[in-house]
């Protein structure tokens, strides 16, 4: 819409004498348009964004559950092979979160 807007200022412009008033206002809906298209795409990335924050937030939540369960796992008779199973889950999870982070990520 803003190329065809421009355009059409352009040749208002060049075909039409004493178009001052038209072509201002013609100018300016331009503006508006370019504006409100750019701030359509911020919005979006902003989206994205909070999207990924939120997916990361879930992660540092596993990881904080792991280190906890880590240093419980250090004081149990059996803790060195628990750790080392709960670890291997951690892992795990950690791969099926990444991957799901990953596609909502910004570029």
């Amino acid at each position: 819409p803003t190329i065809v807007c421009s355009a059409t200022i352009a040749a208002i412009t060049a075909t039409v004498p004493d178009s001052a008033l038209v072509v201002t206002i013609l100018a300016a809906i331009n503006t508006c348009l370019i504006s409100i298209l750019q701030l359509l795409g911020y919005q979006s990335l902003k989206t994205e964004h909070m999207k990924a924050a939120k997916m990361y937030g879930r992660l540092s939540d596993l990881r904080e559950k792991a280190v906890n369960q880590l240093h419980l796992n250090r004081h149990a008779p059996a803790g060195a092979q628990d750790s080392h199973a709960m670890m291997s889950d951690f892992l795990r999870e950690l791969e099926v979160k990444l991957a799901d982070m990953a596609p909502a990520l910004p570029a």
